[in-house]
């Protein structure tokens, strides 16, 4: 059987999968209570919900979702952090070694507010016993802006403003040092070369993404509201996001010469194998652990050990990055003409949903005669729309007879 240790940044983990930040169970001062099951649970290591100073009030609840989204997505108004000071830092070295006699790996996220608490705090997150740092440039929560932090999203967002925190940070420890990178930018390249530039040892991304999750229609009142009927953008996880992780993980593992740790909508063990193929190294879960708990990590590590056994991999490097060398840029200057649309008669269930995309939404190739559907390959574009409808998946593209 081949094994799904990894060894990033320098340091050796026992599984691929980590708890991210943001679950109250990561909170400095908890996380020694829970270390034995975490550990328990196949996790390899976890990641500490940000240290911060000056965050505020924590907002009640935080935690929404709809029905129409419930078990998809969560929106999370940004909960209590971890507050820096000198307590939490006690706290830490506490939590730092329950995870080691645990065997798990500590990543301390953090938040600073100007160049010179980035390093601070880093310095004091190393004396504290981490293995390592992230540097929280990626957060969208309102906290993250209002009081005025060199951190969060608003940070990330610049290629300039990241140079100068992950330099800053780099130059104060002698830590693996990993940003994790928002979304909301107009280049995650860009901004994952500036980690690099300035000695950064890994890149993890994304995090969770900037929107409201839902409106009541009956009382128009955004259901992420708090008790003060107070609404606000804020941070959406869950699979709803995982598309817009895996593309941005695939883009760096592609363009930059740095270690990915992908973040974003892993609730099973074939979402971490699309991660590793788009060129992950490791993942982090937080949003699924949430809602389904540290036993999760038994059915990750289960359904991955399975998988590399079927496909015969000694290891995750087998495969990892597998998927970048059919992702290109290259428009091509045309297309293989012997192809056709064809529709299993045995699979089709004769719902028509095909028909109706196509004749309303596409370019009218399929049609119903004689009860069955039928293909005019002369109008057909192959444009892919009557596969992505049919829900038996009846429909492919053959060769031409």
């Amino acid at each position: 059987m081949g094994t799904i240790e990894q060894d990033f940044m320098g340091l050796h983990f026992s599984t691929p999968f980590l708890i991210g930040s943001g679950p109250a169970t990561t909170t400095i001062g908890e996380i020694y209570k829970h270390a034995a099951a975490i550990a328990e649970n196949g996790w390899g290591g976890l990641v500490t919900k940000t240290i911060m100073t000056g965050y505020g009030t924590q907002f009640t609840p935080h935690l929404w979702s709809s029905p129409q989204y419930r078990l998809v997505a969560l929106q999370n108004s940004g909960p209590a952090l971890s507050e820096y000071n000198e307590a939490t830092m006690e706290a830490l070295s506490r939590d730092v070694e329950a995870a080691h006699r645990e065997g798990l790996v500590l990543i301390a996220s953090l938040i600073g507010r100007t160049l010179e608490e980035w390093s601070e705090m880093a310095s004091a997150a190393e004396s504290a016993g981490a293995d390592a740092l992230e540097l929280n440039l990626s957060c969208p929560s309102p906290r993250s802006t209002v009081q005025g932090s060199m951190g969060g999203a608003h940070v990330g967002q610049s290629v300039d403003a990241t140079f100068e925190v992950v330099k800053a940070v780099v130059s104060s420890t002698s830590l693996p040092v990993m940003p994790k990178l928002t979304f909301h930018t107009a280049s995650p390249i860009a901004v994952a070369r500036a980690c690099q530039e300035a000695g950064a040892h890994a890149v993890a991304g994304i995090n969770t993404v900037r929107g409201l999750v839902g409106i009541d229609i009956e009382t128009g009142k955004p259901l992420s509201i708090d008790l003060l009927n107070h609404a606000y953008y804020s941070g959406l996880s869950g699979p709803l996001i995982k598309p817009l992780a895996i593309g941005v993980t695939a883009e760096i593992a592609r363009q930059v010469d740095l270690p990915v740790c992908g973040v974003g909508g892993i609730a099973k063990w074939q979402d971490v194998v699309e991660f590793v193929l788009a060129g992950a190294s490791l993942v982090q879960v937080c949003t699924a652990m949430m809602w389904y708990g540290f036993g999760l990590g038994k059915r990750l590590r289960r359904g991955l050990e399975r998988y590399l056994e079927e496909h015969g991999y000694s290891s995750i490097g087998d495969f990892k990055g597998k998927a970048l060398q059919y992702i290109t840029s290259e428009i091509p200057d045309s297309y293989p003409q012997d192809r056709v649309v064809s529709i299993d008669p045995d699979k089709c269930t004769m719902c028509r949903l095909c028909a109706t995309a196509c004749q309303d939404g596409a370019y009218g190739a399929l049609s119903i005669a004689n009860g069955f559907i039928q293909v005019d390959t002369s109008k057909c574009r192959i444009c892919g729309l009557c596969m992505v409808v049919c829900k038996p998946e009846a429909i492919s593209i053959t060769e031409m007879p």
